[in-house]
């Protein structure tokens, strides 16, 4: 069996051999050409005479341009000090109704249980006709912004804290034409729960 597959090989590399040689190409036959007389023997044509060449003259270019200096007009800089600069801070003054009109120690920071009502208070401001009271949350979101008041002290209701938040709380005196008298003051207001509460 070996013998046979050896053959066969041999077989099949003779036959790519013979196939990748170059054949033998047979070119066709050219007839022969028939042949041309050879040329008579005329004299050339004469070459004409050369034109007389006129020289190239460039064109006259238009009159160059001179620029001349212009007297120019001297002008005389009397040199200005810069502007000095003045600040001026007004002395920040407090009116006279504001002096009065301060929280009390106890209001300043107010602890109190779950459900009970804080009470807050500050003196009177001379001229003020009424106080306006803001409440803000432990975030410090307005809760309630619309009170107020007449007194110098004011209770919050209970349903408007939540157990162990912190709160805010300020208060402005109005005069009576309406309009806020003193920078706004305040303190914190802060939900406790009693132990085992």
């Amino acid at each position: 069996m070996q013998r046979v597959t050896a053959v066969v090989f041999f077989i099949v590399v003779v036959l790519l051999l013979a196939a990748c040689q170059p054949q033998a190409q047979v070119l066709p036959t050219l007839e022969a050409l028939p042949t041309l007389p050879p040329p008579s023997a005329t004299p050339a044509a004469p070459v004409p005479a050369a034109a007389t060449a006129t020289p190239f003259v460039r064109p006259t270019l238009p009159p160059t341009f001179t620029p001349t200096a212009e007297p120019t007009a001297t002008e005389t800089h009397t040199p200005t000090p810069p502007p000095t600069a003045t600040f001026f801070n007004p002395p920040a003054t407090v009116p006279t109704d504001c002096t009065a009109f301060l929280i009390s120690d106890g209001s300043r920071r107010v602890e109190f249980r779950a459900g009970e009502t804080p009470a807050v208070a500050w003196s009177a401001a001379p001229a003020a006709v009424r106080y306006r009271i803001t409440l803000y949350d432990f975030a410090g979101s307005i809760i309630r912004d619309d009170i107020y008041i007449a007194e110098t002290f004011y209770n919050f209701p209970p349903e408007l804290f939540e157990p162990r938040r912190n709160y805010s709380w300020e208060v402005y005196p109005i005069n009576a034409a309406g309009d806020q008298m003193c920078f706004a003051q305040g303190g914190e207001l802060v939900t406790v729960v009693p132990p085992g509460g």
